[in-house]
């Protein structure tokens, strides 16, 4: 990793085609052992590879279909320790089939953004995750729908 748009993007891309899958080996190695996961819209704080992978799962379970699409980045940034913050802009798609631990799972469509921010090695491993989109994702309205003020004419 070398914080270049390019590594950046490579980063994104693979990160959230293992999402979109059902292994959590693999999504799990992108990860230092004792990698931070942040989901702040849920609370929650996973650290180290079983809560991780538990995490992954459980997530996966509830979206089956779960497909994750990177749809922007930027170049990283370096920090004082030598490692490099990066952020991305993600878009998940899928059915909320199955229960979270603390949401009942309601059976429709999903189609919400989600913003990463990473701290990540020279090595490429991740060593800390952090989450942001709507803690009500199963009912995230598209930017068109939004209640608006203005003369201005929205495109999606």
């Amino acid at each position: 990793m070398d914080g270049s748009l390019e590594s950046v993007k490579t980063l994104g891309t693979k990160w959230c085609s293992l999402w979109s899958g059902d292994d959590a080996e693999p999504w799990v190695a992108m990860y230092a052992q004792k990698a931070t996961f942040l989901d702040h819209a849920l609370q929650i704080n996973r650290q180290g590879f079983p809560n991780l992978q538990d995490h992954f799962k459980i997530w996966t379970n509830s979206l089956p279909d779960c497909k994750a699409v990177l749809e922007g980045s930027w170049p990283g940034e370096r920090l004082p320790d030598g490692k490099w913050r990066v952020i991305m802009r993600t878009r998940w798609t899928g059915t909320f089939l199955n229960d979270l631990p603390t949401i009942k799972a309601s059976g429709t469509k999903v189609n919400f953004p989600v913003r990463v921010e990473m701290v990540v090695r020279d090595d490429g491993l991740i060593e800390e995750a952090a989450e942001w989109y709507c803690s009500n994702f199963w009912d995230v309205k598209p930017v068109s729908e939004y209640h608006r003020r203005g003369d201005f004419a929205w495109t999606d």
